[in-house]
């Protein structure tokens, strides 16, 4: 599963960089949900054997 919260950095994943990410969003193993990754994990932790995540703040956050 994969979460980003931001649509734009979808579109992008699929739009210009999709070269680069060769397809890996449609692959049938993998779930994209635009939600916020916090509420997921919430509703659902017990449901996960392992959560990594990419945090990417500006400096300023």
């Amino acid at each position: 599963m994969v979460a980003e919260i931001v649509p734009e950095i979808l579109a992008w994943a699929r739009g210009p960089m999709q070269a680069i990410t060769d397809g890996c969003l449609d692959d049938p193993r993998v779930r994209v949900v635009g939600e916020d990754v916090a509420l997921l994990i919430d509703s659902a932790w017990e449901a996960y054997d392992a959560i990594l995540l990419d945090v990417d703040n500006v400096p300023g956050a």
